[in-house]
């Protein structure tokens, strides 16, 4: 059972690829981009939540002529900030997700690491088993 375990965690291990999480990453912020030209609002909830304004900036929005929302200031003690949040949502998201996915990486390379351990003890303790079992049949 154990063993199963690790070879899924390696094969996770081996699909690992940084480059298509940035490209879904990509896609997700452009298309939200696109849905907030045609819809306002559609860009709001990833703005607040990760702190970002626009998609590479809140320049992207005065470049459309487009006032900057709401979402893209900092909220202190129910007062918004003057300035715009400077980073982009494209980075931002970038640099959340991609630390997601490492510490992903990370738990299944420990957990690799803690079911070999428990392999490797559990086989020591049955031949120490087998080795006392001997000894007692004379």
């Amino acid at each position: 059972m154990l063993i199963a375990i690790i070879i899924s965690h390696i094969w996770k291990l081996y699909r690992y690829n940084e480059d298509k999480q940035i490209s879904a990453t990509e896609k997700m912020v452009t298309t939200a981009w696109m849905d907030w030209l045609v819809k306002n609002g559609a860009m709001d909830e990833l703005q607040e939540t990760y702190e970002c304004c626009g998609e590479k900036n809140s320049l992207d929005y005065v470049n459309f002529k487009i006032k900057i929302p709401l979402s893209c200031y900092r909220t202190q003690n129910g007062l918004r900030m003057i300035t715009p949040y400077e980073e982009g949502c494209l980075e931002a998201l970038k640099r959340a997700y991609l630390a997601v996915y490492r510490n992903e990486r990370l738990a299944h390379s420990l957990f690799i690491g803690f079911e070999c351990l428990g392999i490797l003890i559990s086989l020591l303790l049955i031949c120490k088993l087998l080795t006392k079992s001997r000894r007692y049949s004379y």
